[in-house]
């Protein structure tokens, strides 16, 4: 048995919220870069540095929410190594099953959401050329965006462990023990 508490597991909370934040925020970067950078360039000369420079700030916010969260944890928590319990499984374990679980949501989500777009290019397959440029190009890009969404739930699916070895391999210059549970 390993002992842990709630800080513990409220920072590997941070970090899979954190996770799903990076992930939405990669899935329509590629989307805001192709759609609304071009227009703001043609149409709102200037406009293209603040869409850039918001999403600068979002990065770093999403940075500082990662790097940081076992002090939001410890800020959220009145006393922060109160609460000690005993459990089958240690820290890392718990990290990757979050990771795994933000993993399965993100494929999910869009996997769903990719059904959908197939689904609507069969429908109009007879009309499609009726569609302008502009919604032909919004249904690519939102199709490579779900597209991605999914490759990207996959990987953190299968490689959560991995991540959380990196995660750990940068705060402590080691590589934690993740046991297999039966």
């Amino acid at each position: 048995m390993t002992r842990t508490n709630v800080h513990t597991l409220l920072t590997v909370l941070i970090r899979a919220a954190a996770l799903v934040i990076v992930v939405g925020f990669a899935t329509t970067s590629a989307t805001w870069l192709a759609t609304w950078l071009p227009a703001l360039r043609r149409d709102a000369p200037g406009a293209d540095a603040l869409l850039l420079g918001s999403m600068a700030v979002m990065a770093l916010a999403i940075g500082t929410l990662w790097l940081l969260a076992d002090k939001l944890a410890r800020l959220a928590l009145a006393r922060p190594d109160g609460q000690v319990f005993e459990s089958a499984l240690d820290a890392a374990t718990w990290q990757s099953i979050a990771f795994s679980t933000v993993g399965l949501w993100v494929f999910v989500e869009h996997g769903l959401s990719l059904l959908r777009w197939v689904f609507f290019r069969i429908a109009v397959r007879d009309d499609w050329q009726h569609f302008g440029d502009g919604q032909r190009r919004d249904f690519v890009l939102g199709a490579i965006g779900d597209a991605t969404g999914v490759l990207v739930g996959i990987a953190l699916l299968i490689g959560a462990r991995g991540l959380v070895n990196v995660v750990h391999r940068i705060r402590y210059g080691a590589s934690p023990r993740i046991e297999s549970q039966p």
